[in-house]
């Protein structure tokens, strides 16, 4: 796994550079957001907040849903529905044409 981890991170610092060269200079990265299935990797976060050197989080949309009767997905199936989740905390007037 390690091996694929460095390529993310070396496509990453590439994504990095080219914004802060072309896209707004005068703007700084801050923080790296971790979403889908893969974001479950345990040490994930971690592993690129070291590679970065910049705060690598796992995004979690869950708390500002409410589910009212439903139960929220299990722990480990939550990644998955990363996109359900945030057009869910959308108003829909703001994202449909």
């Amino acid at each position: 796994m390690e091996p694929n981890l460095k390529r993310v991170t070396a496509e990453i610092k590439k994504v990095m550079r080219y914004f802060s060269e072309r896209i707004d200079p005068d703007k700084k990265l801050e923080q790296v957001i971790i979403v889908g299935g893969g974001s479950n990797i345990p040490g994930l976060g971690d592993y690129f907040t070291n590679g970065l050197i910049m705060p690598a989080r796992i995004a979690s949309p869950w708390q500002v849903l409410d589910f009212s009767e439903l139960s929220q997905p299990s722990r480990q199936f939550k990644p998955r529905y990363i996109t359900v989740a945030g057009l869910a905390s959308v108003d829909p007037r703001k994202i449909l044409a």
